[in-house]
């Protein structure tokens, strides 16, 4: 198993996140748990095909 990150932020109501890889498709769950189950549904949806991932993703070195 290999690890993939996300972006997410806490809401009055629900959790909000995203793929970093793929932002275009945003899910919410009332708990980290639950955002993460629809996280992985996601995330496994575009690796069938079933969505298009429209996005690119790349990581730049920065200066520290």
């Amino acid at each position: 198993m290999e690890t993939r990150g996300y972006v997410y932020r806490k809401g009055e109501k629900f959790y909000v996140g995203w793929w970093s890889q793929y932002p275009e498709y945003i899910t919410q769950g009332i708990s980290l748990e639950e955002l993460e189950v629809n996280l992985l549904d996601i995330y496994n949806m575009v690796q069938s095909g079933e969505l298009k991932a429209t996005s690119e993703y790349k990581e730049l070195a920065v200066p520290v």
